[in-house]
C-alpha cells in the first residue's frame, strides 16, 4: 500500500507536468488613418465584456487553443485560433471574428526560407486586415518544430475538446501596452553628380525613391515593393563611371534622393522640397519617381499630373517610349490631375508638381495603393535588372541628346557598364533586413547605415537632411517584441476528476486501515454534513 500511494504521487507529477514552448511573434500593427482605428485587439484595448483572457501584468493568458474549421459555427470564446496563412480565405477571419467571437488568432506563416510559398494568400490577408479594426487580438509566427508539433496536436483533439481526458494548449503572450509614435526622426540623403558647367544655370535631373514601406506584421510579413530604392542604387552605381570620366561626363547635373517617411504621406518628400536650395530647385528640370517597379505586373505606367509642354521633357518621355519599344517593355504615360482638396498624397511626384516642379513615379502599378502597400509577386533579379537598365537608358539617351528616332541599340551601358545582377539581388537581400516600416526604424540599425553607405558612394556631393516629424495624418503606435508561451494542460473538469478519484483512493484506504468501523465514521460524516446544509437553506 505505502508502494501505491507513492506510485500515485509519481501519476500525478506525470500528469501535471506537461509539454512547454515559447516562440516570437508579431502583433497586428495598431494605426489610425484620419479618424479611424487600423488595428488588432491590444491587451488595454480589449472590448468591455471580453473574457478570453486573463490580464496578469504585462502578460495576457488565452485559455485554451483550437484548429480553424472554416465550416464550423459554434463560439470560440475564451479561445485562440491557430490557422496556416495557406488556409486563410478573405471569408475567413470576418467569420472567426464576427460570427463565432474568436478572442485571439495566431496565423502561422512559413518559416522564413520558404515565405514564397504563401503567393497570392499573403496579399489576400493584408488587404482582409487593412479594411477595418478588428476586435480580437492578432498574431504572426513563423512556423518551426514546435509550432508543428502544437498545431498537429491541437488538429488531432479537434472536436474532442468536450472530453475530460484531452489535453489543451494554453498560451500566454507578453506585451507591452501601445502607445502613439510621437518622437520620429526622418532621415533623407542626397546625392549629386555635378556635369560640365553650361552658361547659365546648368540643368539638373532628379531620381528620386523611397527606402521605408508599410507591413501590417512588422517582423514576420515584410513588403517586397522596395525595389526603387534597390533600383536608385544600381542607377548611383551605374552614372557615378560616367560622371567620374571627363569623356563621358555630361552637361547635365544628376541629383539621387532617397527619402524616408512615405506612410507619412510622402513626409520626407514634402520636407526635402520645402527646404531645398534655392540655386538647386531653380535647377531642376525634371523629377523622376521611382515607386514599385515590378510587382504590379508586367506593364510599366509612367504617371503625371499634366502633360508638359517643355520640348526637353517631351524628348525624355520620348526616350523613355522608344527603349521600352527596344528592350520589349509594356509602357505608357498616364495622366491624372492632381485633387487639390484631397490631403492624400498618391504619388510621389504629385509633391514636386505641387511646387511647380516637373515631375512623375514611374510604377508598375496602375494605381496608387493605400499606405503604399502593394501585392507581392514572384520576381527574379534578372527581371528587375531589365527594368533598372531601361530607366538608365532613358536616362543617358536624354541627357546625352540621343533620341532622333527608333533605339537600334544600347549604347551607353554595356559590358563593364552594364546593370549587375548580383549587384541587384545584394540590395535586394539588404533591404529585406530593414526595419522597414518608419515608425519602428532604429535610427542606428546597422543594416540602414549600411544602406546609407552604399547611397553615398560614387563621389558625389552627398547631403544628410534629418527633421522631427510631428502632426501627421497617420499615427503609428509601438510595437513591442512580443513572445508567446505555450503550455499543454489537463482542463478543469479533469482535475475534479483526479480529486474525486484521490478522495475516492484515500477514503478506501482508510476503511482498509481501521477495518468495519471506519464505513459507519464514513456515514456519519456524510450525514452529518448533508444535516448542517439543509439547517443553512432553512
Amino acid at each position: 500500500m505505502r508502494h501505491s500511494i507513492r506510485y500515485l504521487i509519481l501519476l500525478l507529477c506525470i500528469c501535471l507536468c506537461q509539454a512547454a514552448f515559447e516562440f516570437p511573434a508579431s502583433r497586428l500593427a495598431q494605426l489610425e488613418l484620419g479618424h479611424a482605428l487600423y488595428s488588432s485587439s491590444f491587451p488595454n484595448l480589449f472590448p468591455a465584456g471580453n473574457n478570453a483572457s486573463v490580464k496578469v501584468g504585462s502578460q495576457r493568458v488565452y485559455f485554451a487553443a483550437q484548429a480553424v474549421d472554416s465550416q464550423g459555427t459554434g463560439s470560440l470564446r475564451r479561445t485562440v485560433v491557430l490557422v496556416k496563412a495557406t488556409d486563410l480565405t478573405e471569408d475567413t477571419l470576418p467569420n472567426l471574428v464576427d460570427n463565432r467571437n474568436a478572442e485571439a488568432i495566431l496565423i502561422v506563416l512559413p518559416n522564413e526560407q520558404n515565405t514564397n510559398q504563401l503567393g497570392d494568400s499573403l496579399d489576400n490577408i493584408q488587404k482582409t486586415l487593412l479594411t477595418r479594426s478588428w476586435d480580437a487580438s492578432i498574431y504572426f509566427a513563423f512556423e518551426d518544430e514546435h509550432l508543428s508539433s502544437i498545431l498537429s496536436d491541437v488538429k488531432k483533439t479537434h472536436g474532442l475538446a468536450t472530453s475530460p481526458l484531452t489535453d489543451h494548449w494554453h498560451f500566454v503572450s507578453t506585451s507591452s501596452d501601445a502607445k502613439p509614435v510621437t518622437d520620429l526622426t526622418i532621415t533623407n540623403l542626397q546625392n549629386l553628380f555635378k556635369g560640365y558647367p553650361r552658361k547659365g544655370i546648368t540643368p539638373t535631373l532628379a531620381v528620386t525613391a523611397s527606402y521605408d514601406s508599410f507591413s501590417l506584421a512588422p517582423g514576420a510579413i515584410r513588403p517586397n515593393n522596395d525595389n526603387g530604392a534597390v533600383a536608385l542604387l544600381e542607377l548611383i552605381r551605374l552614372f557615378s563611371k560616367l560622371y567620374n570620366n571627363p569623356e563621358t561626363k555630361p552637361e547635365y547635373n544628376l541629383l539621387f534622393l532617397l527619402v524616408g517617411g512615405s506612410t507619412f504621406n510622402h513626409a520626407g518628400t514634402k520636407h526635402w522640397a520645402n527646404n531645398v536650395e534655392a540655386s538647386l530647385q531653380e535647377s531642376l528640370s525634371f523629377v523622376l519617381c521611382l515607386d514599385d517597379l515590378i510587382n504590379g505586373g508586367e506593364k510599366l505606367n509612367l504617371h503625371v499630373s499634366r502633360v508638359s509642354r517643355d520640348d526637353n521633357i517631351k524628348s525624355l518621355y520620348q526616350s523613355m517610349e522608344a527603349t521600352a519599344k527596344f528592350l520589349e517593355l509594356d509602357f505608357s504615360i498616364q495622366t491624372k490631375k492632381i485633387n487639390v482638396s484631397d490631403p492624400v498624397v498618391h504619388w510621389q511626384h504629385e509633391v514636386f508638381s505641387m511646387k511647380k516642379i516637373l515631375a512623375a513615379t514611374l510604377s508598375s502599378h496602375s494605381s496608387s495603393s493605400p499606405l503604399h502597400f502593394n501585392e507581392h509577386r514572384r520576381y527574379t533579379a534578372e527581371e528587375l535588372t531589365k527594368r533598372i537598365r531601361f530607366v538608365a537608358e532613358s536616362l543617358a539617351n536624354f541627357i546625352y541628346k540621343r533620341v532622333d528616332g527608333p533605339i537600334r541599340q544600347l549604347e551607353t551601358f554595356q559590358e563593364e557598364l552594364s546593370p549587375s545582377e548580383n549587384f541587384v539581388d545584394s540590395y535586394t537581400r539588404a533591404f529585406r533586413h530593414l526595419p522597414i516600416v518608419q515608425a519602428y526604424s532604429d535610427k542606428e540599425d546597422a543594416m540602414m547605415n549600411e544602406v546609407f553607405k552604399m547611397f553615398k558612394g560614387g563621389n558625389g556631393e552627398t547631403t544628410e537632411q534629418q527633421f522631427k516629424q510631428k502632426n501627421t495624418d497617420i499615427t503609428f503606435y509601438t510595437q513591442s517584441r512580443n513572445v508567446i508561451k505555450a503550455s499543454r494542460v489537463k482542463p478543469s473538469s479533469f482535475d475534479i476528476i483526479l480529486s474525486l478519484i484521490i478522495a475516492a483512493y484515500f477514503s478506501l484506504y482508510y476503511v482498509m486501515l481501521k477495518g468495519p468501523a471506519a464505513l459507519r465514521e464514513l456515514k456519519e460524516l456524510i450525514w452529518s454534513s448533508k444535516k448542517e446544509k439543509t439547517k443553512k437553506m432553512k
